[in-house]
């Protein structure tokens, strides 16, 4: 329920029809319907990242520094229940807050320190479980629980990074097609492509 009340304040922007569509999208996924009753950690972690966008759009409409560090006081939270998504909404959050306040100085300034900080509890905590749960900081419990130790998340290896890569592309694809209703990816591109009023808004929800 809260995740379908943070997509009906994501797309309120748009109009009531863009609403309602995007609320039935959340309500009828697959992903919602399957994760929000068999893995919970995939549900919170939607729930947090959908927080952390609202969060984010809220400090750009108002150009309020509260809603920066909550949007990345999230970051933290959702980095450490599913580290690879938190991963990525991080990069997203960063370079929309940066680029968005490139021209304020003030709140340019005072977001790129929390960001930094919200960067060293990520990390610190991140490497705390992993020591507390595993005992080694480069093993998440993710990996552990499947069996393996071999597995690192955090590698600089390229040959690591490749072989990662090369055995987990086949599964993302497929759950990616499964979980996605038919042509959102293409309705999102054409979306931020005729949208002209809130174009740099609707760029971020859409990644």
């Amino acid at each position: 329920i809260l995740l379908l009340v943070l997509t009906d304040y994501l797309a309120r922007p748009w109009g009531l029809a863009t609403q309602n569509l995007a609320v039935l999208f959340a309500a009828c996924s697959a992903y919602t319907v399957l994760y929000s009753v068999g893995f919970l950690s995939h549900m919170f972690a939607a729930v947090t990242a959908t927080a952390c966008l609202a969060a984010l759009l809220y400090s750009v409409r108002t150009e309020r520094f509260s809603g920066i560090v909550l949007c990345f006081s999230l970051v933290v939270l959702a980095i450490e229940t599913r580290p690879f998504t938190g991963a990525v909404l991080a990069l997203l959050c960063t370079g929309f807050t940066l680029y968005t306040y490139r021209q304020k100085p003030k709140l340019f300034w005072q977001s790129f320190a929390v960001i930094c900080l919200a960067g060293i509890a990520s990390a610190a905590l991140f490497l705390a479980a992993n020591k507390i749960y595993t005992g080694n900081l480069l093993i998440s419990p993710y990996a552990y629980a499947s069996g393996s130790k071999k597995i690192q998340e955090i590698a600089f290896n390229p040959a690591l990074i490749a072989w990662n890569i090369a055995n987990v592309w086949r599964w993302a694809i497929m759950v990616t097609l499964c979980f996605t209703f038919p042509f959102l990816f293409v309705a999102a591109g054409y979306g931020c492509w005729k949208e002209t009023k809130h174009r740099r808004e609707l760029i971020c929800v859409a990644l």
